[in-house]
Order: structure tokens, then C-alpha cells, then sequence
């Protein structure tokens, strides 16, 4: 079986580090700003990561542009979104960003997401009620990347493939 995970968050070359470092290599370049999709097996699984462009919708139609994207990509649907998140750049407005993406995905994306969050850039930075209200949005499941082996990203990932039936979100 196969594990599909959209990036979401962030910008794309953090993105692109969170996506080398899941799969143990280089395959995602800092060269483009598009989607792009690697495959690959660790540990006698399956797993496709899926990069996607830094967004900003001006219409609808420029969301659902990008959520067919994803759904072509990771067809028939993603098991996990892994929400990249620099906790000192994470706004309000960056919130509901991500929130207009996975709602217009599935009213089941947030029980499919994961929320990573980047090393803090300055000392003494503290998490925002934004990122608290994402956090619990996605019950409560994240990881801090400086406190995160890969082992342990792959273990969470199953386990949120387990906690949903092993389905994938449907578009």
C-alpha cells in the first residue's frame, strides 16, 4: 500500500527541506515554485510526498485550479496533509489560507493533517493563538522538526492513516 502526503504551509523551500528530509534525499530542488510529486520506499512502504506552490487565491476558480492539482497528484486522495509551519511568520490570514484549502478539499481534511512546526528563527518567539487554534483544529496532533526524527514522522503518519480506516481523503 501506498502513503500519499501533500505539503501544505510555510513557503516552498521550507517545504522542499520538509520533503527531503521525509524522504532521505535531495529529489526537491529550491529551483521552482510549482507541484511536484517523488516517490519513494522507506521502510517497505510505499510514500509519495507532494510539494505544493506557494498560493495566494484571488477566485474560486483559482482554488479549485488548485485543489484538482492536488487530487490528480495524489489520486485517488491523499492519507495525510503535513502542514509546514514557521510559528514567527503564522498569521491569522495564514490560518485561514490553509483553512480555505482543506475545507474546500473535504470537511475530512483536518482529521487526515499533521502539523509540523519549523525551528523558531529568534528566541523567546511564542506559539500564537493562530497556530494554537490549527493545532486543535487538527486534533492537537503536531511535531516540532527540531525535535523529530524521521522514524517518527513515518510512525505518525500510519497512525493517522489507522485512525481514519486506512482511507484516503476523497475531493
Amino acid at each position: 500500500s501506498e502513503l500519499r502526503l501533500v505539503l501544505l504551509g510555510g513557503n516552498w523551500s521550507e517545504r522542499n527541506s520538509v520533503g527531503n528530509f521525509i524522504l532521505g534525499g535531495d529529489g526537491f530542488t529550491r529551483s521552482s515554485n510549482t507541484f511536484k510529486k517523488i516517490s519513494a520506499e522507506l521502510e517497505e512502504k510505499q510514500i509519495s510526498v507532494i510539494n505544493t506552490p506557494d498560493v495566494s487565491f484571488h477566485t474560486a476558480k483559482e482554488l479549485t485550479a488548485f485543489i484538482r492539482k492536488c487530487s490528480d497528484l495524489s489520486d485517488p486522495g491523499p492519507h495525510v496533509f503535513l502542514l509546514v509551519i514557521q510559528p514567527e511568520s503564522f498569521t491569522e490570514g495564514e490560518k485561514n489560507k490553509i483553512y480555505r484549502i482543506l475545507q474546500a478539499f473535504s470537511d475530512r481534511s483536518f482529521d487526515h493533517s499533521l502539523v509540523l512546526i519549523l525551528k523558531q528563527r529568534q528566541r523567546g518567539s511564542v506559539i500564537g493563538s493562530p497556530l494554537k487554534n490549527l493545532i486543535r483544529k487538527c486534533r492537537n496532533r503536531y511535531l516540532k522538526m527540531e525535535e523529530t526524527e524521521r522514524e517518527q514522522l513515518l510512525i505518525r503518519f500510519g497512525q493517522i492513516m489507522k485512525e481514519n480506516n486506512e482511507n484516503h481523503v476523497r475531493h
